[in-house]
């Protein structure tokens, strides 16, 4: 009896552990008419179709982005450019002013007004002072 015992224990750990692996496939065997290796192969397929679409839209996205970064840099290249034509004009300007004041004339119309009204050249500097003196204490409070 106990052979039989024995015997009959085997065939049930052989049964329990057949049970667990029947869902388990091997390399060598068939899973629903497919073997295996062409399952994993196909995932494997499968998964890089999807990494290859991804990199595409990817792709397309930055470069979508780089052409709004490129835009973006030409506009401030042409307004850069036209705010410096605008400051050289002003330059040239400035230096032509330079150029043709009469600092002798000027003087000399400066002191014949002053020389007519003393009074009011003596208030407007007066002013003048008091104001410069007003900033100058405010800065160094």
């Amino acid at each position: 009896m106990q052979g039989t015992r024995a015997q009959q224990s085997e065939q049930d750990k052989q049964g329990e552990f057949s049970k667990g692996t029947q869902n388990v496939p091997s390399l060598g065997s068939e899973r629903d008419g497919t073997p295996f290796k062409e399952t994993v192969a196909d995932k494997f397929a499968g998964a890089a179709d999807i990494v290859h679409d991804k990199a595409d839209i990817a792709q397309n996205v930055l470069a979508e982005k780089a052409d709004r970064v490129n835009e973006a840099a030409h506009n401030a290249i042409e307004k850069i450019n036209y705010f410096g034509h605008k400051a050289a004009e002003k330059l040239e300007r400035s230096s032509d002013y330079v150029k043709d004041f009469d600092f002798a004339a000027t003087r000399r119309d400066i002191t014949a007004k002053v020389g007519e009204k003393p009074e009011l050249s003596l208030a407007i500097a007066g002013i003048f002072g008091l104001i410069v003196g007003l900033f100058v204490g405010r800065r160094r409070r």
